[in-house]
C-alpha cells in the first residue's frame, strides 16, 4: 500500500502524499472498464533467482531496525517528561545519550540495509548476474520487493494498509502537536541565544516544550504499532516465499 498511495516523506507529508495519490486517482481513471480492481503486482511473474529470495533476511533486518528505532525514539521522548517509567529507573541501565544516539543510528543502518536489499533484487534483473550490491522511501523499497517474493495467495494488503495509516497518522500527529510548534520555538531561541541552546537540555526540559511532549506521546504510540505491524507483515512474507524459478547463472530474459 506505500507503493500503492505512495510514501509520504517525513519532510513532505502533504506535498509528496497529495501528488502520488493524485497520481493513483489519475492512474485509475485511465484504467478500462474491464480492468481487474486489484492488478498483480509488477513484477509479479518475473522468474526469481534463489539469491533474490534470500533477500528476504535483509527485509526482516530493516523491518526489525524500525521498529527498535520508533521504541528508542520513544523512550527518548519519555526521558524528557520523565526520568521513570512505570516507576522503573530505566536511565541507569539505558541512559538518554545513549539512546538518543540508538534512534538518530539506527536510521542509517535501516536505510542502508533497505538500499542494499533493493540492489540485491535489482541487479540479476539489469546485470544477469546473482550478486550485486548497490527514507521512508526505503520503506518502499522493502514492500515493493517483498510483494514480489511472497507467493500471492500468503499476501495480504489489509495489515499493509493499516501500517501505512499508522506510521502517516502517527507523523502527522507528531508534527502538529510537537515537532512544528517546537521547531518554531526553536528558531526563535536559536536567534536570540544561539542554535546550541536549542538542543540544550535546559531548553528541551522547559514547561512549555515537555507539554508539547506530552502531546505527542499519542502520535508516537500510533506511528509504533504501524512499525510493529510493518515487522509483522516482513516476517509473515520471509515465511511465505515464493520458489526460485531461474538456477544460478541463467538470468532473466531481456
Amino acid at each position: 500500500m506505500f507503493l500503492r498511495y505512495g510514501l509520504m516523506d517525513y519532510g513532505s507529508v502533504f506535498g509528496h502524499g497529495a501528488m502520488l495519490v493524485l497520481y493513483r486517482v489519475l492512474a485509475l481513471q485511465s484504467l478500462p472498464s474491464d480492468a481487474p480492481a486489484s492488478p498483480k503486482p509488477i513484477l509479479a511473474g518475473l522468474k526469481l533467482a534463489p539469491s533474490q529470495l534470500k533477500v528476504a533476511k535483509y527485509l526482516v533486518v530493516v523491518a526489525a531496525l524500525v521498529a527498535f528505532q520508533t521504541l528508542v525514539g520513544a523512550l527518548t521522548a519519555h526521558y524528557f517528561v520523565e526520568p521513570r517509567f512505570f516507576g522503573i529507573e530505566v536511565q541507569k541501565y539505558l541512559p538518554f545519550n545513549i539512546a538518543r544516539t540508538w534512534h538518530v543510528a539506527t536510521a542509517v543502518y535501516w536505510i542502508a540495509t533497505a538500499w542494499l536489499a533493493a540492489g540485491l533484487f535489482i541487479a540479476p534483473l539489469v546485470g544477469h548476474e546473482h550478486s550485486g550490491l548497490l527514507r521512508l522511501l526505503a520503506l518502499g523499497l522493502l514492500l515493493f520487493v517483498l510483494r514480489s517474493i511472497v507467493r500471492p495467495e500468503a499476501w495480504s494488503d489489509r495489515p499493509v494498509t493499516l501500517s501505512f495509516w499508522l506510521i502517516n497518522l502517527g507523523l502527522l500527529f507528531q508534527l502538529i502537536f510537537d515537532l512544528i510548534p517546537v521547531g518554531f520555538m526553536q528558531l526563535a531561541v536559536s536567534y536570540d541565544k544561539g542554535a546550541w541552546y536549542a538542543r540544550s537540555f535546559d531548553f528541551l526540559n522547559s514547561p512549555v516544550v515537555r507539554t508539547f511532549i506530552w502531546l505527542r506521546l499519542p502520535g508516537d504510540a500510533i506511528f509504533i504499532l504501524g512499525a510493529l505491524t510493518l515487522l509483522y507483515v516482513t516476517v509473515r512474507g520471509a515465511f511465505n516465499l515464493r520458489r526460485a524459478t531461474v538456477e544460478p547463472g541463467e538470468g532473466n530474459p531481456g
